[in-house]
């Protein structure tokens, strides 16, 4: 397992497990974070004896609460803003779709904001019952930037429509009937041994077919909007009503 104090990575081939280890903090992606979470996935991607990548938090809370909103608040400048909602988060998003293999979402918790955008970007997705899922970007003036492009595209365009617009969440067997995951388990080993069934299926199968028909899927998904969702996200993320409204939750 690597060092990283952010990102963890446990091989358990033919599965590579990349592990958000921000417990204390809800397992929040701040802008080095992201960047760490980008290279975790692209050099997991690399290794010829991976067959899938599964992305999960830490602990039995969070799978991740997204964008660290206290880093956020303090985004007055545009091109920090760019850089870490961008690069940062775009940059993990593309970095899902670019791997060469199938990317799993297993979900042991929250699954909040940005977290709720990488189940787009994965291949499947599972969680355990208890996790709650949604966009709350709206509440602080922020937009989803996934949810607001291709969300309709790839679950119940009208669900889709409410979590954006309400910034409600919704639990784990609603988001099975709405189409955002694939299935539910009862609880985290339950989970990891799910996620690990699959990858052993996958494994078993033509890597060149499998490499190909995961090409082709993310190609369909997210290729023409990738720019456009998270470019708006930075430009909203400079806004001072948007700063003000996360500071002012703070101090509740």
């Amino acid at each position: 397992m690597s060092e990283n104090v952010s990102i963890k990575i446990e091989k358990d081939y033919p599965l590579v497990w990349i592990i958000i280890n921000r417990e204390k903090y809800a397992n929040a992606l701040g802008s080095k974070d992201m960047f760490d979470l980008k290279d975790a996935i692209e050099n997991s991607c690399k290794d010829e004896n991976v067959k899938s990548v599964a992305i999960m938090g830490a602990g039995e809370k969070y799978f991740t609460s997204g964008v660290d909103l206290n880093e956020i608040s303090n985004l007055e400048d545009v091109e920090k803003s760019w850089n870490y909602l961008y690069k940062g988060l775009g940059g993990v998003i593309k970095a899902i779709l670019d791997c060469r293999v199938p990317v799993i979402a297993a979900i042991n918790g929250y699954a909040i904001g940005a977290g709720f955008d990488l189940i787009y970007a994965a291949d499947m997705a599972y969680a355990v019952k208890s996790a709650k899922l949604g966009v709350t970007a709206v509440k602080w003036g922020l937009i989803p930037p996934i949810t607001s492009t291709v969300g309709f595209m790839m679950a119940n365009s009208k669900a889709v429509s409410y979590l954006g617009l309400t910034g409600e969440l919704i639990t784990a067997e609603e988001a099975i009937k709405y189409g955002f995951i694939n299935d539910v388990v009862e609880n985290i080993e339950s989970l990891k041994s799910k996620v690990k069934d699959i990858a052993i299926k996958i494994s078993k199968n033509d890597s060149l077919a499998v490499e190909q028909i995961k090409s082709l899927i993310s190609s369909a998904k997210f290729n023409p909007y990738i720019y456009a969702g998270s470019s708006t996200i930075a430009a909203f993320a400079a806004r001072k009503e948007t700063r003000d409204k996360i500071k002012s939750s703070f101090k509740k």
